[in-house]
């Protein structure tokens, strides 16, 4: 498992951004290491359950769902290099934790706004999400409704935009969104 998750590592990480490639590299070779000295065959899902258990132990819920990703992906790895013939990982999702989901509070406070500003300015990943994120405090929508909006529905003569109902959140009625000069 080791040296395939060490080939799986150096084909992949080339294109990835640092902090991804640090992540990648901490839950390979830390919180997978257990496994590093089997053989992938030799590797079923019970045994990489209870990797992600301790991980889930330590209250590293989400980083064991990544662990399982990375595993997941280190096994299709080799199966398309021939050494094995299965992903013990592909279907044991539904065995751990489930991650906390919370509810992401508005930004009301005019110095969280300029926080968010910053952070946003000083964001050099994606050129796309970094639009998008630029977007949102001129827009006031979801994220989710930024990454979906299509050219059509943006008049910037009118200087309005118009979410169709079918992609608003309860789908009832349509959204007019007055555009700022920005």
């Amino acid at each position: 498992f080791g040296e395939l998750g060490q080939d799986w590592f150096n084909t992949k990480s080339a294109t990835w951004s640092a902090t991804h490639r640090q992540r990648q590299a901490r839950l390979f070779g830390q919180d997978l290491a257990r496994l590093h000295d089997l053989p992938l065959d030799a590797i079923k899902a019970p045994d990489l359950i209870k990797v992600l258990r301790i991980m889930e132990e330590r209250g590293a819920i989400e980083s064991a769902h990544r662990a399982k990703q990375v595993a997941s992906q280190i096994f299709r790895h080799a199966i398309t290099m021939g050494v094995c013939d299965q992903d013990p990982a592909a279907h044991i999702g539904d065995a751990l934790k489930e991650p906390a989901r919370g509810h992401h509070a508005a930004i009301i406070e005019p110095d969280q706004l300029g926080q968010y500003l910053r952070v946003v300015d000083d964001y050099w990943g994606a050129p796309v999400v970094r639009i998008a994120l630029m977007l949102v405090p001129m827009f006031l929508l979801r994220p989710g409704n930024i990454a979906h909006l299509e050219r059509s529905e943006v008049d910037l003569n009118k200087g309005e935009c118009l979410i169709p109902a079918h992609k608003m959140k309860k789908g009832e009625q349509d959204h007019y969104v007055p555009l700022s000069r920005q």
